[in-house]
């Protein structure tokens, strides 16, 4: 019995290391918390554009992977445009924020919450270059119609 409560503790001990590590890895200043938190707010409130901008706030000083992740996620799903091409941008730093910080620290890349980002950014810009595709194959084939239409009615 002795042997698994002094298990459990080093268990214990090991989980607060880690997860202190991964705050670390990603630690906002308070300043930067509080500008957090009333994005988190507007974006409960469905205000997106203006969680958006807070969101920006934070980017100003550093290029925090969740804070990143936030505002593709706002420029992909959330809005009632669709904004790919930002979605895409974000998706990108976000993901080349994850590789430095694994390049820095291979611990980081070993982590559940890094895999699940980098995975989110991965499936999340292939989506977002498809829909970009579409989108442009789109535009191309609407400019080709109206030169069709401009050319019949010249004729």
């Amino acid at each position: 019995m002795k042997k698994i409560q002094n298990l459990l503790l080093i268990l214990l001990t090991v989980i607060f290391v880690l997860q202190f590590e991964i705050v670390q890895a990603q630690e906002l200043s308070i300043e930067n918390k509080i500008i957090f938190k009333k994005a988190e707010k507007q974006t409960h409130k469905k205000k997106y554009l203006t969680a958006i901008h807070y969101y920006e706030q934070i980017l100003k000083n550093t290029e925090h992977i969740e804070t990143l992740m936030k505002i593709a996620d706002l420029y992909f799903v959330s809005l009632s445009q669709k904004n790919y091409y930002k979605a895409l941008e974000f998706y990108k730093r976000a993901e080349n924020a994850i590789n430095i910080k694994i390049n820095k620290n291979s611990k980081f890349g070993r982590r559940n919450k890094t895999k699940g980002f980098k995975q989110t950014c991965s499936n999340n810009i292939k989506i977002c270059l498809l829909h970009i595709e579409k989108f442009d194959d789109a535009k191309k084939r609407h400019r080709d119609a109206k030169n069709r239409l401009d050319k019949d009615n010249t004729n």
